[in-house]
């Protein structure tokens, strides 16, 4: 109702909001009305004494008069994929791990399940959008048969970062083989580079940022020069 207000009464050509990156649920309102996410404001808003990141989202007069019905109302909709499970012989050495790789932390109001030793020691995302349930192995750490890949995604400038960070960090695929920048692989509209975490699940980071991440990649013999 405010949406075809906006843009069939106000006439207005561009709607934008805002959430706080630590409320995803409001990012998922927003998208349900057919809004995309435009950017990221670091720190932006002072909030009980802490910087709180926010999230911009916005929807074209275009966009509003082509979208088409992308949910069914007869169905409970979900909002994201909230967590994959792995198994691990220590979840606090794999939570270090993966706080150092990738930043991701541990969520503070989850910590408690991890009191019980068969149960999870979740960690997120710095917008906590994506999780990890960190499942302690009762033997040495085999992978769960269901498991296959997960995958992170950065945006160019990310990407190249971690590149740029893979010598130091020192990555290896399945085969023991060491991950370097010239194990990027191409996909024609994103970049990715696999490899495997210390207890062997298969990782991926993909960015869609393709002509920035080709440009940097082609420039940087240059650089390097």
């Amino acid at each position: 109702m405010a949406l075809s207000y906006c843009f069939e009464v106000l006439k207005f050509n561009k709607v934008t909001a805002h959430h706080f990156a630590n409320n995803p649920t409001s990012g998922f309102v927003l998208i349900k009305n057919g809004m995309k996410k435009e950017g990221l404001h670091r720190e932006h808003i002072l909030k009980d004494g802490e910087y709180i990141d926010i999230i911009d989202y916005a929807i074209l007069k275009s966009d509003y008069q082509n979208r088409e019905v992308k949910f069914n109302d007869h169905a409970a909709n979900v909002e994201q994929i909230d967590h994959i499970e792995l198994f691990v012989p220590d979840r606090e050495k794999a939570a270090e791990w993966y706080s150092n790789i990738f930043g991701l932390k541990i969520v503070k109001d989850f910590e408690s399940w991890a009191a019980n030793k068969k149960g999870p020691l979740m960690i997120e995302t710095s917008i906590g959008q994506t999780k990890f349930a960190l499942f302690q192995h009762e033997n040495d750490g085999t992978l769960n048969p269901d498991y296959k890949l997960a995958a992170f995604r950065m945006n160019g400038p990310e990407f190249i970062k971690f590149l740029n960070q893979l010598n130091e960090i020192g990555l290896s695929d399945q085969n023991g083989n060491s991950i370097t920048k010239n194990s990027v692989k191409d996909h024609e509209k994103a970049f990715s580079i696999y490899f495997v975490d210390p207890w062997g699940h298969p990782l991926e980071v993909t960015t869609y940022d393709y002509e920035y991440v080709k440009m940097k990649l082609k420039n940087e013999p240059e650089r390097s020069g």
